[in-house]
């Protein structure tokens, strides 16, 4: 029908037609009115139609007769709302209207003053405007799509993977109102990245110990001696013949008396004299410098110079998230 008036351009006037007798919009009707709307958008297509009201018979009671303005004007709102609606135009306002017999065979004086009216009124109208025209499908009256979001969620460590699904159908509304309904069909696929706080599941210490080392030059006491020696006396070492330092020696040859206070003989093996006035021994808990040293001097810093090396005490702290 579109392509028909599209080639013959010149359609002027579209009417409608009721059965008097049973004054209803039927869903054809309805029907009619939809696709009429959907291939003529345009709101200036409503000023070429109108209504005709068939099996208007001659022979009705004239009680019947003159309800034809109220009934006319009740479904003629109805027709106005439905195309309302659809065409989402408020500008229209209303239909004409006629009154017919379907008797052709006797001249209804009333037919013929509504069908002269109907041809007066088509007459006056230009043709309508075929370009504005559309194609409708003449049983699906709106058509829609739905989406829907599908999530899901899982956890790895402290990593949470949100994976969203996007999806479509489509909804098809006919004349009738039925709806009809497409599958479901996935349109895209993505994966969102959450990073959580660890949660700590416990807390372990690792322990261990190690022997100290000393460092380079570092010496020991002397085998038997427990205590410390004084501050900055050593002993000769072992077998030392060398004279010991200045204020560390044996009394002098010929001398038979006491040594000077803190003073004692020579180390054991000495032979060589002492400096003057000192005698004996070095002073108690002196200790020898390291082998082959042959100076008296204090230990480096950082050494132990007397007991065992310590021991050192390590700890680390684990934590499992």
């Amino acid at each position: 029908m579109i392509d028909y008036i599209k080639a013959n351009p010149g359609l002027q006037g579209i009417v409608v037609v009721i059965n008097y007798q049973q004054p209803r919009l039927a869903l054809h009707i309805k029907t009619i009115l939809q696709i009429l709307c959907n291939v003529f958008p345009s709101s200036s297509f409503w000023s070429h139609v109108a209504i005709v009201w068939t099996k208007f018979f001659y022979y009705l009671p004239p009680n019947m007769k003159n309800k034809r303005e109220t009934t006319s004007s009740k479904y003629a709102q109805e027709i106005l709302e439905l195309v309302r609606s659809a065409n989402g135009d408020s500008s229209i306002q209303s239909f004409p209207t006629f009154f017919v017999d379907t008797d052709f065979n006797r001249k209804d004086p009333d037919t013929c003053v509504e069908i002269n009216k109907l041809i007066d009124w088509v007459s006056k109208l230009s043709p309508v405007d075929v370009t504005k025209i559309r194609h409708a499908d003449t049983e699906i009256k709106e058509t829609s799509k739905e989406t829907d979001i599908r999530e899901t969620k899982r956890t790895v460590k402290n990593i949470e993977y949100i994976k969203k699904e996007y999806y479509e159908r489509d909804k098809k509304i006919r004349y009738d109102g039925n709806v009809l309904y497409s599958d479901w069909r996935k349109v895209k696929e993505i994966t969102i990245e959450n990073k959580l706080p660890r949660k700590l599941i416990n807390t372990t210490i690792e322990e261990k110990e190690e022997s100290w080392t000393p460092p380079h030059g570092c010496h020991g006491p002397p085998p038997g001696h427990h205590g410390p020696p004084p501050h900055g006396c050593h002993g000769p070492p072992p077998g030392h013949h060398g004279p010991p330092p200045h204020g560390c020696h044996g009394p002098p040859p010929g001398h038979h008396g006491p040594p000077p206070h803190g003073c004692h003989g020579p180390p054991p093996g000495h032979h060589g004299p002492p400096p003057h006035g000192c005698h004996g021994p070095p002073p108690h808990g002196c200790r020898p410098p390291p082998p082959g040293h042959h100076g008296w001097r204090p230990p480096p810093p950082g050494c132990h110079p007397h007991g065992p090396p310590p021991k050192i005490h390590y700890e680390r702290t684990i934590k499992n998230f």
